[in-house]
């Protein structure tokens, strides 16, 4: 199966950056496969780099130096995102370091003015 042969490749490789998670609205699927590798990833001690717009405590708190979020809705957490399950196994296995900062692609677009065509 081609899925299979995916995730293997994934769960292989050593380093695995993962952009972005939470940013679409999760279905059952996605949910799974990503639990698949970040599980199999943890359990063999491989490194994995995410990147979210989500924060990632239990109950949402945002954090008064938290800056806006370029996406979503204000109120939401990971585990809103992804789900409980995956989100929790997240947390025991990242350790999550919170940026801030502009907008690299508004701060571009501004600079460029606005795109034609």
């Amino acid at each position: 199966c081609i899925e299979r042969g995916i995730i293997e490749t994934l769960v292989g490789v050593q380093w695995l950056v993962i952009d972005d998670i939470g940013r679409a609205q999760a279905n059952v699927w996605a949910v799974s496969v990503l639990d698949q590798i970040v599980t199999r990833r943890h359990n063999g001690r491989k490194t994995i780099l995410g990147t979210t717009n989500f924060f990632p405590e239990l109950e949402f708190e945002r954090p008064a130096d938290a800056g806006p979020r370029s996406r979503g809705p204000q109120n939401e957490s990971l585990e809103d995102r992804i789900g409980a399950s995956l989100a929790s196994r997240l947390r025991s296995a990242c350790r999550f370091v919170r940026l801030s900062g502009a907008d690299y692609r508004l701060r571009q677009n501004q600079r460029q003015g606005p795109r034609r065509g």
